[in-house]
């Protein structure tokens, strides 16, 4: 005979409750239930011998039957065993209870697995609980329920890894796995593959790994401010990204978005400085300002500075790591086109001199010249003895994958055409020149770049 109470629902509402058998075929699993993995072999022989102690929670379903809220694995015993019912309490409560008494049952397990545990959190988030709400249910922090339902964002090919015995990742620490879910599945596969497939990584080496992917945006070479809503920041995420309270933007969490957006920027500083001055000379001390554009002169140390108006003083344009430009004074022996003193009139080129400027500028015109492109018609060999001498346009910094795909993927017709365009801003470089009165090194330059590349065709 049925049996009714009054009861009070997970979160505070009042419910009636009733005690009943019901048809296991009347049950359907709930929603909320993320346990995949039943061992019910023993607990069936447990019911089997002194029956079924403590009863299971249901409660109607809309149309006839009942959804199990609690009691998923003594029901699945029951049924192994040959019970066509079991003994239920019936419970009349609303999604949000529903899904408090599911996962909280749940979590007690012990042999609860990580993506069991995540999916759990992130039901009671989805049934309109906030992260306290959860935090308080489960005795954990607001961080810790953010951080572990965001583990269901890993990538596909990181829960490969994490359920593959052999993987380094099968064993990391859940403090890693979860930083490693707060990135992009993109950049999150990228990391699998170059950094994390070698030995068990720490909490440490994994926050090492996933530091090195991500920017600053304050202070970014570029406009930000489409940035303020994107979710690939870590400003938009405090609770996965404990940033002390601090304002701005944070970090930028795609690397290859802010590098492109940097590399955009950088481009557009030299240009509007070599508009306004063709003949500019831009330098950097960084490796990846130099990367962005090949215009730009790297020194690994920064030639003297010195005031405006000092003896032999060159103006330059130096590109910092925050990718803005500033103007700089440099001492140089070879710039002696400057004035000592205000008396002093600037020494003047002479016919010579000019001779070999305008050679020069005739070498750099065809080089420049749209369309151009000598490799097509050299053979493998003399193509190959231009780039003993030349190299690329990366002497001093490492190469971007994008100038490795464009060449070694490259048909091989389409192969010359690649490598005109690696070794041409190599010379461009070489044949330019800051004043006329020392062009004498480029001059000479020019003169065998003319006769090995352009065949030559330049007279004078």
């Amino acid at each position: 005979m049925d049996t009714m109470e009054k009861g009070k629902e997970g979160n505070g509402a009042g419910t009636a409750h009733r005690y009943t058998e019901i048809n296991i075929g009347e049950i359907d699993k709930s929603p909320y239930q993320t346990r995949t993995r039943l061992d019910v072999e023993e607990l069936a022989g447990s019911i089997r011998e002194i029956g079924m102690m403590n009863p299971v929670t249901v409660r109607p379903r809309d149309g006839g039957g009942y959804e199990l809220i609690a009691g998923h694995r003594r029901t699945a015993a029951a049924a192994s065993i040959g019970w066509e019912t079991v003994p239920a309490i019936v419970v009349d409560c609303g999604d949000r209870a529903a899904a408090e008494m599911c996962v909280t049952e749940n979590m007690q397990r012990e042999d609860l697995s990580l993506l069991e545990e995540a999916a759990g959190v992130k039901a009671l988030l989805d049934t309109d609980h906030t992260t306290q709400d959860v935090a308080d249910r489960l005795g954990k922090s607001r961080q810790w329920v953010a951080r572990r339902a965001n583990l269901l964002n890993l990538c596909k090919q990181a829960w490969e890894c994490v359920a593959d015995a052999g993987h380094p990742l099968s064993v990391a620490p859940i403090e890693g796995l979860e930083l490693l879910a707060a990135l992009p599945d993109d950049v999150q596969e990228r990391l699998i593959e170059d950094r994390l497939s070698d030995g068990c990584p720490t909490v440490a080496e994994m926050r090492d790994c996933i530091a090195g992917v991500m920017r600053e945006l304050d202070g970014a070479a570029f406009d930000t401010g489409e940035c303020a809503g994107c979710p690939r920041r870590t400003g938009n995420q405090p609770e996965l990204f404990d940033t002390g309270g601090a304002g701005g933007l944070g970090q930028c969490l795609d690397d290859e978005c802010w590098e492109r957006r940097r590399g955009e920027a950088v481009r557009r500083t030299v240009t509007a400085i070599l508009d306004a001055d063709p003949k500019a000379e831009i330098l950097t001390t960084s490796r990846d300002i130099a990367q962005c554009d090949s215009r730009t002169t790297m020194y690994y140390c920064m030639p003297g500075t010195c005031h405006e108006g000092t003896k032999g003083a060159v103006k330059s344009h130096l590109i910092g790591e925050d990718g803005k430009a500033k103007e700089i004074w440099l001492k140089s022996a070879n710039h002696t086109h400057a004035a000592a003193t205000a008396d002093e009139k600037p020494r003047q080129p002479d016919a010579e001199q000019k001779r070999m400027a305008a050679y020069c500028r005739d070498v750099e015109k065809k080089l420049s010249e749209e369309g151009f492109n000598p490799f097509a018609d050299f053979a493998p060999g003399h193509i190959l003895r231009v780039l003993l001498v030349t190299g690329t346009r990366f002497p001093n910094c490492y190469a971007d994958a994008e100038a490795w795909l464009k060449v070694m993927d490259a048909s091989p017709g389409d192969v010359p055409a690649s490598l005109w365009e690696t070794v041409r801003p190599v010379l461009l470089k070489r044949v330019k020149y800051m004043t006329i009165i020392s062009c004498a090194p480029q001059y000479e330059e020019a003169k065998v770049i003319n006769q090995f590349v352009l065949g030559d065709i330049i007279k004078g």
